[in-house]
C-alpha cells in the first residue's frame, strides 16, 4: 500500500515553535506547513524499482496525465544519487506509461549511430563511449540505465536511446560522420555527391571536426553555410516522416544541427563570442532537434540539466546567477514549439551529502540549507526519498507555490525563484552520493 506522509502532529513541539519563530512563507499553504506535508509530499520507500512500487507514483502519474515529454533534470552532472532516482523514473514512464524513447542530452549524430550499432546487437559496454557523452557513459550509476535499454531490445517492448545536442566532438563524429553521410548522398542525391561544392565541403568539415582551433576565413565559412543550405532544402523534400538512421529527416537535423556548431564555434575563435548568444543557438537547436525526435512517438524521456529543462524562467534566476537578461533555455524554446502543457519537468534536489564536480574531478559537498528553503523543510520530516509538485496540474486555478522560495535545484546552489513557473515536480533525496566514474576505462 502507498505510504502516505504522516501528520506533522508527530514532531516534536519544538521544531513546530522553531518554524514559527522563522516564519516559513514557501507559498500560501506552507503558513501551514502540517497541511502541506500532508497533501502533497508523497514518500519513496527507496530507489529500486518494482511492482510493488508502483501506487508509490499514482499521484506522479495524475499530474503528468497525457503530457507526452517528461523531462528529468539533474542539478549539476556529477549527482550519483540523482542518476539512481532517473533509473526509477525512467524504468516506471517506460514500462507503466507507454513511453517508448530517451533522449540524452548528447550529440544527434553521434548518439543515432550508437543505437543503430545496438540495434544490430553490439554490445553497449564496448561502444556507450562514442554515442553519449562521458559524464554518463563513464559513471557507475548510469551503467544500469544503458543495461536495461540494451536488453529491452529483446523485447516487444524496446526503449530507443538517442540524443538531441549539436556537439561532434566525439570519435564516432572525427571517424565516420563524413563516410555515414557519403555513403547516404551516393545512394539518394548522387548529383550533390558529384558536385564539385562536395569536394568544399568535405575539406571544410574534416578540418572543423578534427582541429579544435581551425579557422576559417570569413568568406570560406560564408561558403559553406551556403553549401549547407542547398543541402538542408534538398533534405527538407524528402524529410517528411523520416526519423530513423541515415534517412533524409535524420541528415536534415544533423547538418541543422552542425550549422549552429559551425557558428558558435567560429564565434569563440574569432573574438565574436557572447555567452548568451552561445547559449541561445545551442538551446534552440537541442528544442527542435527534441520536437523533431517527438514526431516519431510523441512519449519521450529527456535526460538533461534542469537548467535546459526550464520554461517561463523567473528573470531574477537569471539576475541571482549573474546570466544575462536574454539567456533562454531549452525548455522556453521547447514549449514554443510543442506547447508548454505537453511538457512535464522534474527537477531534483538533496538536502546534504556530495557530489562529483566534473570540472576538476572532485567531490564537494553540499552546502548546508538555509532554515527558510524547501530541502529544510523536507529534512524535517526524515523522508529518505519523496516527490512533490510545484502547482496543481489539473488546476491552473491553483495558487500553490506561487510565491518565489529558496530551494537548490540547479548547480547545487539556493536560490529564491518563482520555481513553479519552470518546474512541475521535484524528486526530493535527503542524502545524495557523488557520481562515481569508471576506474580503467
Amino acid at each position: 500500500m502507498f505510504k502516505h506522509v504522516k501528520l506533522l502532529s508527530k514532531i516534536k513541539l519544538s521544531f513546530l515553535i522553531y518554524l514559527t519563530y522563522i516564519g516559513i512563507s514557501i507559498g500560501q499553504d506552507l503558513k501551514n506547513p502540517e497541511k502541506w506535508l500532508t497533501n502533497n509530499v508523497f514518500e519513496i520507500t527507496d530507489l529500486e524499482y518494482s511492482q510493488s512500487k508502483i501506487k508509490q507514483f499514482q499521484y506522479l502519474k495524475k499530474a503528468i496525465g497525457n503530457r507526452n515529454v517528461v523531462l528529468l533534470g539533474e542539478q549539476t552532472h556529477g549527482d550519483g544519487s540523482t542518476f539512481e532516482a532517473k533509473e526509477l523514473l525512467i524504468k516506471y514512464l517506460h514500462e507503466e506509461l507507454g513511453f517508448k524513447i530517451l533522449v540524452f542530452e548528447s550529440s544527434i549524430y553521434q548518439s543515432y549511430k550508437l543505437w543503430n550499432e545496438l540495434e544490430k546487437g553490439v554490445d553497449y559496454k564496448n561502444i556507450i563511449e562514442y554515442g553519449i557523452n562521458d559524464r554518463w557513459s563513464n559513471i557507475e550509476q548510469v551503467q544500469p540505465i544503458f543495461s536495461y535499454v540494451q536488453k529491452s531490445l529483446q523485447t516487444n517492448n524496446p526503449l530507443k536511446m538517442v540524443g538531441m545536442d549539436v556537439m561532434f566532438d566525439g570519435s564516432y563524429s572525427k571517424e565516420y560522420l563524413l563516410y555515414d553521410f557519403e555513403n547516404f548522398l551516393k545512394e539518394t542525391h548522387p548529383k550533390l555527391f558529384k558536385h564539385k561544392n562536395y569536394t568544399f565541403f568535405k575539406y571544410f568539415v574534416n578540418k572543423s571536426i578534427k582541429n579544435k582551433k581551425f579557422l576559417p576565413s570569413k568568406f570560406e565559412h560564408d561558403k559553406f553555410l551556403a553549401i549547407l543550405e542547398v543541402y538542408l532544402l534538398e533534405f527538407e523534400k524528402h524529410s517528411a516522416n523520416n526519423f530513423h538512421w541515415n534517412s533524409s529527416g535524420f541528415w536534415k537535423q544533423v547538418w541543422k544541427s552542425y550549422k549552429m556548431h559551425s557558428i558558435n564555434k567560429w564565434s569563440r575563435l574569432n573574438g565574436t563570442y557572447s555567452r548568451y548568444l552561445f547559449f541561445n543557438r545551442r538551446s534552440k537547436m537541442m528544442a527542435e532537434n527534441l520536437e523533431w525526435i517527438t514526431r516519431e512517438n510523441k512519449k519521450v524521456i529527456v535526460w538533461a540539466a534542469t537548467n535546459h529543462n526550464m520554461r517561463n524562467v523567473d528573470s531574477t534566476f537569471l539576475n541571482q546567477m549573474g546570466w544575462s537578461s536574454k539567456t533562454k533555455f531549452m525548455g522556453e524554446y521547447l514549449s514554443n514549439l510543442i506547447g508548454s502543457d505537453k511538457m512535464f519537468h522534474i527537477a531534483f534536489t538533496g538536502h546534504d551529502g556530495s557530489f562529483l564536480d566534473i570540472y576538476n574531478n572532485s567531490v564537494k559537498r553540499l552546502k548546508k540549507p538555509s532554515p527558510k528553503s524547501i530541502e529544510s523543510l523536507l529534512y524535517s520530516k526524515e523522508f529518505d526519498y519523496a516527490y512533490f509538485m510545484l502547482n496543481d496540474i489539473n488546476n491552473s486555478k491553483s495558487t500553490f507555490f506561487k510565491n518565489p522560495f529558496k530551494a537548490s535545484f540547479v548547480f547545487n546552489k539556493e536560490y529564491l525563484v518563482k520555481w513553479n513557473q519552470s518546474i512541475d515536480a521535484v524528486f526530493y533525496i535527503k542524502s545524495m552520493k557523488p557520481a562515481i566514474r569508471i576506474k580503467n576505462k
